[in-house]
C-alpha cells in the first residue's frame, strides 16, 4: 500500500516527523482488540497483552491502550480493555518446529 501525503514547505526534518506520526496512526489501526474480560487491578494502560488463540490472525501482543473497570452486584468486577498490535504476530510452536 503506498499513501501520499501532499504538504507544502516542510524540511526534511518535519517530513521525516510527519510520516512517522501517520505510520504509527495506521499501524494502530491495523490490527486492534477490544476485550471484555473479568476485573484484576495489576493491568495499566501500555502493558502487552499477549493473545494466542491458535487462530494466527488475531495471534500476537497487543499494547493496552485504556481500561475501563465495573463493579456490580449482578455481574461482579469486570474490565474492558482496547489495544492495538504491537507488529507481526509472533510464532507459534508449529512455525519455529518447521524451522
Amino acid at each position: 500500500m503506498q499513501i501520499a501525503i501532499i504538504k507544502a514547505n516542510l524540511t526534511d526534518e518535519n517530513a521525516q516527523n510527519m510520516a512517522l506520526r501517520y505510520t504509527d496512526t495506521l499501524n494502530r489501526q491495523v490490527l486492534s482488540v477490544d476485550v471484555v474480560m473479568p476485573g484484576e487491578t495489576m493491568m495499566n494502560p501500555y502493558d502487552v497483552l499477549t493473545v494466542s488463540t491458535g487462530a494466527t490472525e488475531f495471534d500476537s501482543d497487543y499494547i493496552v491502550s485504556s481500561i475501563r473497570r465495573h463493579f456490580s452486584a449482578t455481574a461482579g468486577f469486570s474490565q474492558h480493555v482496547q489495544g492495538y498490535a504491537t507488529g507481526a504476530a509472533p510464532a507459534n510452536s508449529q512455525d519455529t518446529a518447521l524451522q
